[in-house]
Order: C-alpha cells, then sequence, then structure tokens
C-alpha cells in the first residue's frame, strides 16, 4: 500500500501534544505506586498518536475509536510493524479498570506507550524521544551450598527403619521440635555411655541428610533441620 502524501497540520500536531500529556498523566500515577488507570492514559496516548499519524497521512480517524481500530486504520502504512506487540500490549488497557494491575505492569505499558510514541514521531518528522531500552533481567543468586552430611536416600520401596515410638513424644511440645522426657535423668551412667545412641544416625527421607542420635534426638520428633520433615532411624 502507498502511503498517502504525509500533512502534518495544526490538528496532526495537536493529536501528538494530547497524546504526550497522557503520557505524563500515567508517568504521575506510576511514580504513586502504578495502576490500572496509569496503564489507561498509557493507551489512550497511544491512541492519539496513531490518529494524529493516520490524519497526516490522509486516513479518516475518529477519536472516538478504540486503540484497535485507530492501529488497524493505518497499519498498512510502512514504518508501523515493530510496534504491533507494543499495540497488542496496551489494547488489554484501553478501557479503564478499577483494579488488577501491578506497578511492574504499568512500566510495561509505559514503555510500550513510548514506543509508539517514537515510531510515529520519526515517521512524522518531529522530535522523538531516545529508545526504549528494556531492564536487565535481575540476577538471581545461587542457593548457599548444605553444609550438612547427606546420605543417600533409600529407594521408594525400600523399608522403613524403625521410627521412635510415638507414646513417647512429649505432648506438651506440639511445635515440631524435640521434646525431652521429665523422667530422663540429667547425667549419664558408665552404662549409658557404652550404649548411647551416637551409634545410630537419625535420616530424612525426603533431602537425604542425616544426624547422630544422641539421648536429646531419642525421644519424640526429630524434624529435618532443612525440609522440617520428621526423620527416622538408619543404621
Amino acid at each position: 500500500m502507498a502511503r498517502k502524501k504525509l500533512t502534518v497540520d495544526d490538528e496532526a500536531q495537536n493529536l501528538v501534544e494530547e497524546a504526550r500529556e497522557d503520557l505524563v498523566d500515567a508517568e504521575h500515577l506510576i511514580r504513586r505506586g502504578g495502576s490500572a488507570m496509569a496503564m489507561y492514559h498509557a493507551a489512550q496516548s497511544a491512541q492519539k498518536f496513531l490518529s494524529a499519524f493516520g490524519h497526516a497521512t490522509g486516513h479518516e480517524m475518529m477519536l472516538t475509536w478504540d486503540l484497535s481500530r485507530a492501529f488497524d486504520t493505518v497499519k498498512g502504512e510502512k514504518g508501523l510493524d515493530d510496534i504491533m506487540d507494543d499495540v497488542a500490549v496496551l489494547a488489554e488497557s484501553s478501557t479503564p479498570k478499577k483494579a488488577g494491575a501491578t506497578r511492574e505492569a504499568s512500566l510495561v505499558a509505559m514503555r510500550s506507550a513510548r514506543r509508539v510514541e517514537r515510531a510515529v514521531c520519526l515517521l512524522l518528522g518531529l522530535e522523538a524521544p531516545p529508545e526504549v531500552v528494556e531492564p536487565p533481567a535481575p540476577v538471581v543468586a545461587p542457593a548457599p551450598a548444605v553444609e550438612a552430611s547427606v546420605v543417600d536416600a533409600p529407594a521408594a520401596d525400600a523399608p522403613m527403619a524403625d521410627a521412635p515410638d510415638a507414646g513417647n513424644v512429649d505432648q506438651s511440645n506440639r511445635s515440631g521440635t524435640v521434646g525431652r522426657g521429665r523422667d530422663l535423668p540429667e547425667g549419664r551412667s558408665h552404662r549409658d555411655r557404652e550404649t548411647s545412641y551416637v551409634k545410630t544416625f537419625l535420616i530424612c527421607r525426603h533431602c537425604g541428610v542425616r544426624l547422630p542420635r544422641t539421648r536429646q534426638t531419642a525421644r519424640g520428633v526429630v524434624p529435618c533441620p532443612h525440609c522440617s520433615r520428621p526423620m527416622t532411624l538408619a543404621q
């Protein structure tokens, strides 16, 4: 489709100025946290920029048209292919909404509106804003290495080791932490040392972490320090 003669008259200039005012309104709303109205103003701005371009190229344009219809009218002109995705993003906000927008969504809409502004202004020979650069993706720090001793977790069908007797669980402690039996003596006799539980281990069947079984972890439900699941006995 051949482009019609370009005429940037007062009406086209006024539409560009009104579109820029909508962008200013959107920016003010984003500074206050972002909202659906900020996205609406960004969409209105794009609609007026495209209406200005349509008027300057001799297309019949109506200010009451929504963004999608305005773009459909002029999309056959050269130079608009690069903003098709931006128009699609903004078209979702072409009518006012009371809720449902985040600040990040408002910023995405604002960047799309700026790209529409730049494309139209370049085509009309007007002063254009700088090229919009997408923000870099956030860098995710690697998770810290687990220092606890880890053993191979048993197969899913492997028999479970004997768990501590549920009857010995300290019922006064329901937070999942280790409960100390009331009848457990404070000191340890020579015989206790000879039969210490440290010769066996508690193992988490989920993540493989193991801990030595001591007098303090001999009774009650012992949670895994990493996933909080109950640990069971393993030799």
